[in-house]
């Protein structure tokens, strides 16, 4: 994968020789996906990887990178074009920049509205623009939860909280008996009095900013939840 320049050279009946050159410029691109730095390093047991988990209706995003691979040219690249397949009904997708010219990053929002909850494969495409182009795909997962899922991942988090040691066990069960009875006021159908007790689900001064903005901020904290049941 390089630059050639290529001598056409021909010869007629009579003897008369005549020659052209052109230059051939070959190049070769790969693929690559990540979840996005907002989401928690939550384990994943889905494949294939990544794996990003949202909302049944909320929001989240990969980091997509399409390459140049090693020797390739980069005289006359065309515009390679994103796009995916796989996404569950309720899903909407859209990529930031698209299309682009390799080497280059996109951002792949995934926007979700009442999406079955559910581990779904799907599959990024970059295609060259040209006629003649080609493409290149990989499979990444898509892990769609309930509010109640997202809350218990918020609960897990506390639990490492405490375990780390950031906070005692007393405050852990403080943490832990609100977002409990938010869960269970979401199993009854009490959505209004869940919506009550995550508004007064607070930082009492015992996290640190960071701590605090784990679970109540990112794509699956307590405000997400709090704005997919439209709080």
């Amino acid at each position: 994968m390089k630059d050639y320049a290529v001598t056409v050279t021909g010869t007629s009946p009579a003897g008369t020789t005549r020659s052209g050159t052109a230059n051939i410029h070959v190049y070769d691109f790969g693929i690559t996906a990540a979840v996005s730095p907002a989401s928690p390093a939550y384990a994943c047991t889905f494949t294939p990887a990544p794996c990003l988990y949202v909302l049944s209706t909320g929001s989240n995003w990969y980091g997509v990178n399409a390459q140049l691979l090693p020797g390739s040219s980069v005289i006359g690249l065309p515009q390679v074009g994103l796009t995916l397949t796989g996404a569950p009904s309720g899903t909407l997708y859209s990529y930031t920049p698209n299309p682009g010219t390799p080497t280059f990053a996109s951002n792949l929002t995934l926007t979700t509205t009442n999406t079955l909850p559910g581990s779904y494969t799907l599959t990024v495409m970059a295609t060259d623009s040209r006629p003649e182009g080609g493409f290149r795909s990989i499979p990444v997962s898509l892990v769609v939860v309930t509010p109640q899922q997202a809350l218990q991942l918020v609960l897990n988090q506390v639990s490492a909280f405490q375990a780390g040691g950031a906070i005692n066990k007393g405050q852990a069960n403080a943490l832990t008996v609100k977002l409990d009875q938010v869960i269970a006021y979401l199993n009854s159908g009490n959505t209004k009095n869940a919506c009550l007790q995550m508004s007064a689900f607070s930082n009492k001064g015992f996290l640190t900013p960071q701590e605090s903005s784990l679970l109540l901020g990112g794509p699956l904290g307590v405000y997400a939840v709090m704005k997919s049941l439209s709080c």
